[in-house]
């Protein structure tokens, strides 16, 4: 199978494929959280963030919530009635303290995140999306994610990492397309055999 991880998602297909390596055929990363921006100060911040979102969300903040997701607006590839059910899901109050149990559990799980990056990945089709625009509160963590990824993806055996010049963090609803490239070359390339 063929598995892609979004923030969040990077950590939790890293530790899928180092447990089952054998049923993985390709991995793509969409701007993955690494241990190296997870320090507790970041925790507690990103936590505090989404407790002061939900509050917002059951205040029916949720366009406020939306602006402040994606500044530069979404995709023009993502149909208005897709979009509506997305930030309906997002904007809301379980998704706001969902967000703050996974920032309570920053600090925890560095370690696990961090052995997991120097495991590697499996010798699969790799491809890192890396967003490239240094949004506001960004100007330190960017370029250290970007910097990671790219070591990370010299380390994988079959690696490439990609910056999106034009997205932030949320690649998949600003660059829909790019997203879909890149799990479409990871398949392509895990179903032919070199």
């Amino acid at each position: 199978m063929v598995l892609v991880g979004h923030s969040w998602g990077g950590p939790i297909i890293r530790l899928f494929a180092e447990r089952h390596p054998e049923r993985v055929a390709g991995l793509v990363f969409v701007d993955a959280s690494v241990a190296e921006t997870m320090p507790a100060k970041n925790a507690w911040m990103v936590a505090g963030s989404f407790r002061i979102m939900a509050l917002l969300a059951r205040l029916g903040g949720a366009r406020m919530l939306e602006r402040q997701a994606l500044p530069h607006g979404a995709s023009s590839e993502i149909d208005s009635t897709d979009m509506a059910i997305m930030m309906r899901d997002y904007a809301c109050v379980r998704a706001m303290r969902a967000g703050t149990r996974e920032a309570e559990h920053l600090v925890s799980s560095r370690p696990l995140v961090r052995r997991l990056q120097e495991a590697g990945t499996p010798d699969v089709p790799t491809v890192s999306l890396q967003g490239g625009r240094v949004d506001r509160g960004m100007a330190k963590a960017r370029p250290l994610l970007n910097a990671t990824a790219e070591r990370l993806m010299k380390a994988a055996p079959n690696g490439r990492a990609v910056v999106v010049p034009e997205a932030g963090h949320l690649v998949p609803q600003e660059c829909p397309g790019v997203v879909r490239d890149a799990v479409l070359e990871v398949v392509l390339a895990a179903r032919t055999p070199e």
